[in-house]
C-alpha cells in the first residue's frame, strides 16, 4: 500500500495546476500584455513543522487586480456599473480560484484520510 501522503508534494501540484488555469483564463479573455500578467504568476507553500500546510502564497502583477475589478486609469471603484464608463470586469481570478480552493479541500480530506490510514496500519503492524 503505498499512497503518496505528502501534503507538501500535493499542495505544490495544485498550486501549479492553480496558475495554469489563471493562465488560461488570462489568455482566454484576451487581457492587454496578457504575457506581463500570466509570466508574473508564482506560488510558494509554507509548511509546519508537523508537515502540515500552513498556508499558500500566490504573487502576479498587481494589476491583474484592477482588471478584475474594472478599474484604473481614471476609473474608480465608484465609477463601475456608471453607464458612461466603457470598462468590464474581467473575472480571470475569482471563479479561478474559488473552484480550484473548494477542489484542494477534497484533495486534503482524501490525504489526510490516508495518512490516518497509513498511520492505523503502521500501528497494528508493531503490535505484532
Amino acid at each position: 500500500m503505498a499512497k503518496n501522503v505528502d501534503l507538501q508534494l500535493t499542495a505544490e501540484a495544485w498550486a501549479d495546476i492553480l496558475i495554469t488555469a489563471f493562465e488560461k483564463k488570462v489568455y482566454d479573455l484576451k487581457i492587454n500584455d496578457t504575457f506581463a500578467l500570466s509570466e508574473s504568476f508564482a506560488a510558494h507553500v509554507f509548511m509546519e513543522t508537523g508537515g502540515n500546510i500552513n498556508r499558500i502564497e500566490f504573487i502576479y502583477n498587481y494589476y491583474g487586480k484592477y482588471i478584475e475589478m474594472a478599474v484604473g486609469k481614471g476609473v474608480t471603484m465608484d465609477d463601475v456599473g456608471i453607464t458612461s464608463n466603457t470598462r468590464k470586469k474581467r473575472l480571470w481570478y475569482t471563479p479561478v480560484f474559488y473552484r480550484h480552493v473548494k477542489r484542494l479541500g477534497e484533495i486534503l480530506t482524501e490525504k489526510y484520510g490516508q495518512k490516518a490510514q497509513v498511520a492505523i496500519i503502521e500501528n497494528i503492524e508493531t503490535l505484532d
